[in-house]
């Protein structure tokens, strides 16, 4: 006699409006059932996860929906436990009444994380973009108070000195940290978007 299974069309609903992503290489590389169940598991209790969860053995035991007896369930589900977490590091403890999983990376990134990174990326890049700027200046001009937009100055050299740069300077659109001229001089830290400041000046 075949199984088989009915889903409501709720369950369907929400599994089309809630996906969450798996690594095909992943299950491949598993093979055996009960590792492969125990992956989907993970990845599903990990994604969104942002504290702790704590699970009971007899919770699991119902869930996987075992043939065999509650002791050989645990012997099994964490040999196949260990098959996992070679593939997928999955933050998750195992003891004598209850297995608890942590938030961790899920196996494939979201969108939200891959954006994150990208973010990173470019403003690592900047960074060091900045950074060799600052490095090629000529080392005989020591640096001098450059005048720019009329009357705003910033300490710099003929080399480091670029207009828009200092424009983002003078109103602190970079963080200071990131500054191309408070990294130069630390003279030009409290003049860091100082712009910005006296526009926020209540006028009354």
């Amino acid at each position: 006699m075949d199984n088989w299974v009915r889903l409501s069309s709720e369950y369907v609903d929400m599994l089309r409006d809630n996906p969450v992503p798996v690594d095909l290489k992943v299950v491949s590389a598993l093979k055996k059932p009960m590792a492969i169940d125990i992956y989907w598991w993970l990845t599903k209790r990990v994604y969104n996860l942002h504290e702790p969860a704590t699970i009971s053995w007899q919770q699991l035991y119902q869930q996987f929906g075992s043939d065999s007896e509650l002791k050989d369930f645990k012997r099994k589900f964490k040999r196949a436990l260990g098959d996992v977490l070679e593939v997928y590091q999955c933050k998750i403890t195992v003891g004598p009444q209850r297995v608890t999983v942590f938030p961790s990376q899920t196996s494939v990134p979201t969108v939200a994380q891959t954006r994150s990174a990208e973010k990173q990326a470019r403003l690592e890049r900047v960074r060091d973009s900045r950074s060799a700027s600052v490095k090629a200046a000529d080392p005989e001009d020591t640096g001098h108070w450059q005048t720019f937009d009329a009357s705003w100055q910033v300490f710099t050299t003929s080399d480091l000195f670029d207009v828009n740069t200092a424009r983002e300077h003078r109103d602190g659109l970079v963080p200071c940290g990131e500054c191309r001229y408070c990294r130069f001089d630390q003279s030009n830290e409290e003049h860091h978007g100082e712009n910005a400041e006296m526009s926020e000046v209540p006028l009354f």
